[in-house]
């Protein structure tokens, strides 16, 4: 796993602690001021050329679009860091990943049913 960067200061927002990291974002775990809530943010590895935020935008607004389904997770913001890398709020899912679920205690057969409907569910919405 690549090492973790420093979690960017995000005004009104407290950091926590880390969640993952990708190849292009990492992800962490902040606390909202106001509201009172845990939330996760996404944030770019790299400062956001024009190009790059243009995408950044339009991944946050598709996934706003989808964020009614109840398997997608809720956009709650988007912004710029003082240091030029874009976040997306996300609505924080204390449970953690499917995979981190899955190496602690396998899923019976109609647990992996459930799950794999849910999944289609959100998939076919996307």
């Amino acid at each position: 796993m690549p090492a973790q960067p420093t979690p960017p200061r995000i005004s009104g927002y407290d950091f926590i602690q880390p969640l993952g990291t990708g190849a292009t974002a990492s992800v962490y775990r902040y606390h909202q001021r106001v509201p009172s809530r845990d939330v996760a943010i996404k944030v770019s590895s790299a400062t956001l050329d024009p190009r790059a935020a243009a995408r950044f935008r339009n991944e946050a607004n598709y996934m706003a679009e989808l964020s009614a389904h109840p398997y997608i997770l809720s956009i709650h913001d988007t912004g710029v860091t003082s240091t030029g890398l874009g976040y997306i709020v996300l609505e924080y899912a204390p449970g953690g990943s499917y995979k981190e679920l899955i190496r602690k205690r396998p899923l019976t057969a109609d647990q992996m049913l459930d799950l794999g409907i849910k999944l289609c569910s959100a998939l076919f919405t996307a």
